[in-house]
Parts: structure tokens; C-alpha cells; sequence
């Protein structure tokens, strides 16, 4: 239920927190849209569309926390404490959702529609 609320926050952050490095404004935009695509697509009751299985989410959620830790210092922009503070705390954040929440699969709704009742056995 958080991740529209945290994909809109990395979306807005460069703009909000003044990043200077374009690789940090990049990559918040596309974590920021992931996110919003994850939380649109996986198999809960609110989403849009079906596609995503939780087990899916959760390891999008594990390998967004990991990008996060590491994109300031692959990425170069290590120095700049705006974003350096962001990527860390949310990345953070991001594992810590991530491996708190409880996936159970009776939260997950079906990807496929029930059973017609004419496809049962042939015999009578």
C-alpha cells in the first residue's frame, strides 16, 4: 500500500532535494517508475493489472534496495550529500520493507480467471 507513495517521493526527490549529478536525478525517475509499475502489476487485491507474482515483487523490491546502496558510489556521485543521503536511507528502507513484510500468497489474487462450470469431467 506504500509503494505508490514511494515511487511518487523518488520521482519528485531531484526536483525537491536539488540533486546536481544527472545520474542521480536518472535513477531516482526510474526507481520512482518501477516502483509504480511493480505496485500497478503485481497480483494484489487493489492493483491494476495482474501480471506480477509476490514472490516477483519482493525480489524487485530486494534488487531496488541493492541498486539504491550501490548507485552512489558506481554511479559517482558519492560526493553530493543530497542524493548520497537519499539512495542510502531509502535503500535501506527499501530491504527493510521488503524482507518485513509478511508475502503470504493468500494475499495474492489469481492471475487467471475461474474455471467455467462446463469444464469439469466429460463423464456424468
Amino acid at each position: 500500500m506504500t509503494d505508490p507513495v514511494i515511487g511518487v517521493l523518488f520521482i519528485i526527490a531531484p526536483f525537491v532535494l536539488g540533486f546536481d549529478h544527472r545520474s542521480a536525478k536518472t535513477l531516482s525517475i526510474v526507481v520512482g517508475a518501477v516502483i509504480l509499475i511493480g505496485a500497478m502489476t503485481t497480483r494484489w487485491r487493489l492493483s491494476v493489472v495482474k501480471l506480477l507474482s509476490l514472490r516477483m515483487h519482493f525480489l524487485t523490491d530486494v534488487l531496488l534496495g541493492v541498486v539504491c546502496i550501490a548507485a552512489p558510489f558506481v554511479l559517482g556521485f558519492s560526493d553530493e550529500t543530497a542524493p548520497l543521503v537519499w539512495f542510502l536511507v531509502m535503500g535501506v528502507g527499501e530491504l527493510g520493507a521488503a524482507f518485513g513484510t509478511a508475502w503470504e500468497p493468500a494475499g495474492e489474487v489469481a492471475a487467471v480467471t475461474a474455471p467455467s462450470p462446463h469444464s469439469g469431467p466429460l463423464s456424468g
